[in-house]
């Protein structure tokens, strides 16, 4: 037997279907089959075939085929429905005749073609992918795997030569079976339908199917001829193949399309008759062997008399097996009871066969599918015997929800049921009633000492609440709220909550929380919302700041104000870190003029629905806010840690709730139905409850009604069986408010429903919904004029949503999707969840570009490279497809992950316009990425392009970092024509006046950096990179003024102000450090050591090593681990280890090779002093001599080239070449001179002839000519 999975392949991160098959011992014929299978499936490459991924062993006695995962249903789901009309019956045939074409063509035959085993994708007709090749065979001829006797195919579509004469299978028996595929799409019934199977048999074998035409309206002739030739019992008179079929299918007329009822396949939808998903126990009843159809004779009848009456209905399968189903019984309890009776009356009947009793969802209306039960039936009585004390095996969920009354054992990783007993085993509204808040008194004590510290103190305080859904934890925070109100009236209460559908949004729970407390949500217009944003938020702000919090309180709050006249916000609005930074500073200076007024209180509820960056923010202002009366209580379940690990601090405390205790429930039993219950039911009611607030509520309902409930792990159960005594109404207006989200507005839930056919007066039976206690009404809606609501219970909308048929949840996600945009939802990834689970993949690529781009914008790379996976798992094309590996490539490029953002990079680059936007920035990145993976053809091929880019207004910033990069990377790289092309660029570029701080900002810092590298005038540096530094500073652009100030560090360096210059990288790497950009922190650490090696000290070098086994372990590129290398050989040299030094300063010219450009020379300055340490001059020497004649290629070596050129010099002289090495000394000196001679200050000029290297080069001079 084999299963099949969802799993993901980890080589691409898209999900794969895993078929899993039992490898039984001793059964040769089961691994053959399997390796023919995979074999087979491997050969066919076509669109309409399922893709082979892989195959291989899980372990002994199991192995796997991995293969595309498919979403949409199969043909034999959608033929449930009823007859198709005749174009998607044609285009079924069509595709499917397709994808025989291409099996045909590469020696196989299919031999199991059906309805299952053909994939409506998205449920379109026109989309068909063949499946399944377990029986499959090459025409050629391999071993037979058939045991005599067994039937290999499904009957109602065998061939009769499949029947009669195994050995001669061809493509036409494929074609035979499609013919029988086709008969059935247009008709609506099998061709050859039989009670049973020898009867099936005989009529392929000696029948004809009733005519076409006389089955089904308004089908032309040329259909019924060619039908009829399909299924000819001549293999010679059918359509030799798939491909013959095909072109004949070409030349068929339009039918009309009247008849039946028919099954569209454009799109799966919504039934009008109200198809819907209901909880249903089912009994299957097995036979073995050859006796089935025996053991059934004459007691079938009985049982569907007896059966009957308790509520089920009774089917008999064409295999002889016994289906038994029963549902809307009361609770779950009683329906799994009466599932149960059923069983062991049926095991009285027929003592010898397998029966099992399982519970799940099933489709009701128009047809009843009870597939998931089924087959969970199925794989529950896989591999067991009946001779388990001739019991009855269960599923979990039936066991869980069965009373003690049944007597049941655990035995092989299931339950088994054995008999019956006689007699038994032993804040808001509840019933209509208010409850208290019972069991909570400790948690209460310790959040009021809590807030007085905070307020009486003015000490900012927090609690994170963590517990499982239904512990009671919106209880307990709505006690706490009513107590503190008494105590402390003034309190301004700030509230966010999340949700499933916007988890992760950036600032969502912040957003809510802000726009709730100034209204923002009842206000359309948006120069209104600015104004109402400055009066109702920002009115206590001192006016000196007031501005500028307002406008960044406007982008977290989704009321943007105008950049024009605002640096600061033009800058963030380029740069992610930027925006981040401003946002934090505005918030924590809003917060602390609001607490100056009075104490503030935020509540972050369903925090494992929330975002990073709310909760690195909250963390921050915990932190970092001083004397405030501030106090934070986040709400979640336990799985926050995991989402947020750094979710708790010193001032976040965390409470987790635990279960209620006996006193609790039976005070809150009390409370609600007074002296009503007995001491046994009380009982009863505590121990199942097992402490679960919501479980405890809904077992008292229960027995409000005179039943019982059942254990924790069945609560979606409970509920689901609630829902079902509700009307039709009522339960469709709850799955329509579970597709929306635990909040849900009535215009959404109107449109759904129109969506589905439905005319309800909405408001109306949301209102009985309320009396019934399962929602309620929100005070504040975040959308103007529309009504909002929320499910009480969480598990109340996950029991509703779990009831949705395929296709009301596709066509629901797609109305609520397009209501949600009308209105005005800003949250692309809202928009994004409901476009794709309503099955429109493009669109939601599309929306998954807003979200992706909006993380990126807000410096959270992890996020943003995630958010463009799930995009692109939409499978979108074109620009679509382009801007998300763009967005990936940069996010990437900013996690140091270099080989990945190449890769996506240059897949975008290949999809986007040249000189687009997204092109720009992709290319920026790349320009630094490529030459470090090694990839230097693209490399310059995307030089030459961005060179000559023609830009538009609106790119002309991109492209300006894009060339100012490309510049510097030429330059000390790689030099030669393109530089100057690339110089003459940006040049144009920059005298047409660059006013944004970003592009500004950045051309000067990569000058600064060409001036440090190339350069003979470290001041000109010095000034550059002060230049950038001031720019970027004004902008706020985080990114780039840790990279100017690293040039900063640099130039400093090379003046000789080494403490100054290590002042510099200290800060630098500060800032690397808080905005956690992968690259810059690899940066910053590589310059920060090796300007420690300036130092004379032992701990210097100790942390230098340190930073270099940082770059090492980030991985960046090819140039950082040479250089890293180079580090630790000085390291080495400084500890008297020339060994070492020498393996490092090697390792360190070998990875650079011919990609090292001017920074091969730095590499070379620690290869010759290692050598010499080492005593091998000879070697030394030559190294020298070819260095200083290569080094001619270049203008000019900047900071390096002094050092490089003094252990030259020396290598030379150790060697025995006295003139040359006298020759190098003397350049050594005029590059030292020609620098000071651009130092115009004395003290600055006095300090750079101090440096090491230059006091070394004068001694020598002094020494070699004396």
């Amino acid at each position: 037997m084999s299963t099949v999975v969802r799993a993901v392949d980890r080589a691409d991160g898209q999900p794969v279907a895993l078929k899993l098959l039992e490898l039984p011992r001793g059964n040769p014929e089961a691994l053959s089959r399997f390796e023919r299978e995979a074999a087979l499936l491997e050969r066919v490459r076509h669109p309409r075939v399922v893709r082979y991924v892989g195959r291989g062993a899980l372990g002994e006695g199991q192995a796997y085929l991995a293969m595309q995962w498919l979403e949409g249903e199969d043909l034999r789901s959608a033929l449930e429905r009823g007859p198709l009309a005749a174009s998607d019956a044609r285009r079924v045939l069509e595709c499917a005749a397709e994808a025989l074409g291409a099996v045909h063509e590469a020696g196989i035959v299919h031999r199991d073609i059906k309805p299952a085993n053909l994939f409506l994708r998205g449920g379109s007709s026109a989309d068909v992918v063949l499946l399944d090749f377990g029986i499959a065979r090459p025409m050629e001829g391999t071993k037979q795997l058939t045991m005599t006797g067994t039937l290999l195919g499904t009957p109602q579509y065998m061939a009769p030569e499949q029947i009669t004469e195994a050995g001669k299978i061809r493509p036409a028996t494929d074609v035979f079976a499609l013919g029988s595929i086709f008969y059935e799409c247009l008709t609506g019934r099998a061709a050859f339908a039989a009670p049973h199977l020898l009867g099936v048999l005989a009529r392929i074998l000696y029948d004809d199917p009733t005519p076409l035409r006389a089955a089904r309206r308004g089908i032309p002739k040329a259909w019924e001829d060619l039908v009829m030739r399909m299924l000819s019992r001549d293999a010679e008179r059918r359509p030799r193949d798939g491909a013959a079929l095909l072109r004949l299918l070409s030349s068929l007329p339009p039918a009309e399309e009247e008849g039946p009822a028919l099954t569209s396949l454009q799109r799966l939808s919504p039934s009008p008759e109200g198809d819907e998903q209901t909880l249903v126990s089912v009994v299957l009843v097995v036979f073995g062997g050859a006796e089935g159809a025996a053991a059934t004779e004459g007691r079938v009848e009985s049982a569907r008399r007896a059966l009957g009456r308790a509520g089920f209905s009774v089917e008999e399968l064409s295999d002889g097996s016994i289906l038994a189903a029963v549902s809307s019984h009361g609770t779950a309890t009683d329906q799994v009871r009466i599932a149960s009776r059923g069983a062991l009356y049926l095991r009285e009947l027929w003592p010898e066969a397998q029966i099992a009793v399982v519970t799940g969802r099933a489709l009701m209306g128009r047809t009843t599918r009870m597939g998931e039960a089924v087959d969970r039936a199925l794989s529950l009585l896989e591999g067991r015997s009946c001779e388990a004390q001739e019991g009855i095996w269960m599923d979990a969920l039936t066991a869980g929800l069965l009373d003690t009354r049944f007597v049941t054992v655990n035995s092989a990783g299931a339950t088994l049921l054995l008999e019956e007993r006689s007699e038994a085993g032993s804040g808001r509204l509840l019933l209509g009633k208010p409850t208290p808040c019972v069991g909570r008194e400790v948690e209460l004590t310790e959040l009021e000492g809590l807030l007085g510290r905070a307020i009486e103190d003015r000490e900012p305080q927090g609690v994170l609440v963590l517990g499982p859904p239904g512990t009671g934890k919106s209880r307990l925070w709505g006690e706490f709220t009513r107590r503190f109100r008494g105590t402390y009236p003034d309190v301004v209460l700030l509230v966010g909550r999340g949700d499933p559908l916007t988890a992760g949004s950036p600032y969502g729970l912040l957003r809510e929380a802000l726009r709730r407390h100034a209204g923002l949500d009842e206000i359309g217009d948006p120069e209104d919302a600015r104004a109402a944003l400055m009066s109702r938020l920002c009115a206590r702000v001192e006016e000196g700041n007031r501005r500028r919090v307002g406008e960044f309180l406007g982008e977290l709050c989704g009321v943007p104000f105008p950049a024009e006249g605002s640096p600061p916000l033009l800058a963030a609005r380029n740069d992610a870190q930027v925006m981040e930074d401003q946002i934090g500073q505005a918030f924590s200076k809003w917060l602390a003029a609001e607490c100056s007024a009075a104490p503030v209180v935020m509540v972050l509820e369903d925090l494992q629905w929330g975002d990073a960056l709310t909760v690195k923010l909250v963390r921050s202002v915990l932190r970092e806010a001083g004397d405030i009366p501030l106090f934070v209580l986040a709400l979640g379940r336990p799985e926050t840690r995991d989402i947020f690990p750094a979710v708790a601090s010193s001032r976040l405390h965390e409470m987790a709730l635990r279960p209620l205790g006996r006193r609790a429930i039976e005070r809150l039993i009390k409370g609600v139905l007074g002296d009503a219950l007995g001491p046994e039911s009380v009982e009863r009611i505590v121990k199942l409850s097992e402490g679960n607030a919501l479980f405890l509520e809904e077992l008292i309902r229960a027995a409000a009604e005179g039943k019982t409930g059942e254990a924790p792990e069945t609560v979606v159960a409970i509920l689901q069986a609630r829902l079902s005594r509700l009307s039709v109404v009522e339960r469709r207006i709850l799955r329509a408010a579970s597709i929306v989200g635990e909040t849900f507005w009535v215009g959404a839930l109107k449109r759904i429903c129109a969506a589905w056919g439905a005319v309800d007066d909405v408001d109306g039976w949301l209102a009985r919904l309320a009396e019934a206690e399962l929602v309620e009404r929100h005070k504040q809606g975040r959308f103007h004029r529309e009504l909002e609501l929320g499910f009480r219970h969480a598990l109340v909308r996950d029991a509703a949503y779990g009831l949705l048929t395929e296709a009301d949840r596709r066509s629901g996600h797609t109305a609520t999707g397009e209501w949600l945009e009308g209105v005005g939802e800003a949250d692309a990834m809202v928009l994004a969840g409901h476009a794709k689970e309503g099955g429109d993949l493009e669109r939601a690529a599309v929306f998954y570009v807003r979200a992706a781009a909006d993380s990126l914008g807000r410096n959270d790379l992890k996020e943003a490279s995630q958010r463009a996976a799930r995009g692109l798992g939409c499978g979108p094309e074109g620009a679509t497809r382009g801007e998300l590996l763009a967005i990936q490539a940069v996010a990437k490029y900013g996690l140091g992950v270099w080989p990945e953002s190449a890769s996506a990079g240059l897949a975008a680059l290949g999809l986007l316009p040249r000189g687009s936007y997204w092109w720009c920035r992709t290319a920026e990145r790349l320009i630094h990425a490529l030459p470090q993976v090694g990839d230097i053809p693209n490399f310059m091929r995307l030089a030459e392009d961005v060179c000559r880019v023609e830009p538009t207004a609106e790119v002309t910033s991109a492209l300006v970092c894009a060339l100012a990069n490309l510049n510097y990377v030429l330059t000390v790289l790689f030099r030669g024509e393109l530089t100057r092309e690339c110089g003459a660029a940006l040049a144009r570029l920059e005298r047409g006046g660059l006013e944004e701080p970003r592009s500004k900002g950045t051309a000067l810092q990569w000058r600064a950096a060409v001036n440090v590298c190339t350069g003979s005038d470290p001041c000109r540096a010095l000034r550059l990179a002060e230049q950038a530094i001031d720019v970027l500073s004004q902008g706020k652009v985080q990114h780039e003024l840790c990279m100017s100030s690293v040039m900063h560090g640099l130039a400093l360096r090379a003046l000789g102000d080494i403490d100054a210059g290590e002042k510099t990288m200290r800060a630098a790497l500060a800032v690397a450090e808080r905005i956690q950009d992968g690259y810059q922190l690899a940066n910053t650490r590589l310059y920060l050591g090796e300007m420690l090696l300036e130092r004379a000290d032992a701990a210097a070098f100790d942390e230098a090593e340190q930073l270099a086994h940082d770059v090492l372990d980030a991985s960046v590129g090819a140039l950082y681990e040479a250089s890293a290398r180079r580090v630790l050989a000085e390291v080495a040299l400084f500890r008297r280890d020339p060994v070492l030094a020498h393996a490092h300063a090697e390792q360190s010219v070998e990875i650079a090779g011919e990609l090292g450009g001017l920074y091969t020379y730095q590499y070379v300055t620690s290869q010759l002093r290692a050598l010499l340490a080492n005593g091998r001059v000879a070697e030394a020497r030559d190294v020298a001599r070819n260095r200083i004649e290569s080094f001619k290629q270049w203008e000019g070596g900047g900071y390096l080239e002094v050092p490089f050129r003094l252990a030259a010099a020396e290598a030379l002289f150790a060697g025995g070449d006295r003139a040359a090495a006298e020759e190098a000394l003397r350049e050594t000196l005029r590059q030292i001179e020609l620098r000071a001679a651009n130092i115009p200050d004395e003290a600055a000029r006095a300090r750079y002839l101090a440096r090491r290297e230059n006091f070394r080069a004068f001694a020598l001079a002094r020494a070699w000519s004396g």
